[in-house]
């Protein structure tokens, strides 16, 4: 939660939740030798293909028909306040194929969602393949573009990065 606040205190006003993600890039795509999560705000582009893509999310793992920044993602819903009820990492692990034998070249995104008044969240996972893919900070804008508001600074830099030890 204070990482929330803390993206608001430099907004300067909340942001609904459609429009936040938390991604966590492969192993092999990190540019820090440890796990940590980015929190920012969600590429527009991707904020309107999950809007549009949302009817047809259910509770399962299912590869996206559209590619999102390049890349078709393996999506699911998850019914949630606050993710204090769930562990994505072991949605992921679970669900994904071939995904808990290596874990390390998933990456995971989570962006804030509301299903017919349900709060909740849409999960999307990538596998690194190559050079490619596994890269979750793709689908998020540190400029944040997304809230449109001539208030906003813009920015290079995420709102939040947070390592976990």
């Amino acid at each position: 939660m204070g990482s929330k606040k803390n993206a608001f205190k430099i907004l300067g006003h909340e942001l609904p939740r459609e429009m936040i993600a938390i991604a966590i890039n492969s192993q092999v795509s990190r540019t820090q030798d440890q796990l940590h999560l980015h929190i920012d705000c969600v590429d527009a582009n991707v904020a309107r293909a999950l809007s549009d893509y949302k009817p047809v999310i259910d509770f399962n793992w299912q590869m996206t028909s559209v590619a999102l920044k390049g890349r078709r993602y393996w999506i699911r819903r998850l019914d949630s306040d606050d993710l204090s009820d769930f562990n994505p990492f072991r949605l992921l692990a679970d669900g994904v194929p071939g995904a808990a034998g290596n874990m390390g070249n998933h990456s995971l995104v989570v962006v804030g969602s509301t299903f017919s008044q349900v709060r909740g969240f849409i999960l999307l996972a990538d596998r690194a393949e190559s050079k490619e893919g596994g890269h979750g900070e793709d689908l998020e804008d540190h400029r944040c573009e997304i809230a449109n508001d001539a208030n906003i600074p813009n920015r290079n830099e995420p709102l939040e990065a947070t390592t976990i030890r």
